[in-house]
């Protein structure tokens, strides 16, 4: 897998945590959970900046997944609008006079 940068795993890991904090709290909204597991996901029912780094690197563990998932769509997408941006440049350049028969009211430039 190709180095993601720092910035993008950590901001995929902070929607991660926030995911779970949703759900965590539904489902203990919803369902009958033990008491020592709803006490043992309130110390992680923070937000993300005050996680313990352990539990961050839990969350970054799942955006990597997320990553690896998105990450060739990601990149066909990018060589598909590369294609486009140099066809028309491309065609703009075969557009343009040569400088050196452009003409301006008559006189070369």
């Amino acid at each position: 897998m190709p180095l993601i940068p720092d910035k993008i795993i950590e901001k995929l890991a902070r929607l991660e945590h926030e995911q779970w904090l949703n759900w965590s709290h539904n489902l203990s909204d919803t369902e009958n959970l033990s008491d020592k597991r709803i006490q043992r996901w309130k110390k992680s029912w923070v937000s993300y900046d005050v996680l313990p780094e352990k539990i961050k690197e839990q969350d970054r563990e799942w955006a990597r997944k997320a990553y690896a998932i998105v990450q060739d769509d990601v990149a066909a997408a990018v060589r598909e609008l590369q294609k486009k941006i140099d066809s028309i440049l491309a065609e703009c350049e075969s557009d343009m006079m040569p400088l050196d028969n452009a003409r301006v009211k008559g006189k070369v430039i």
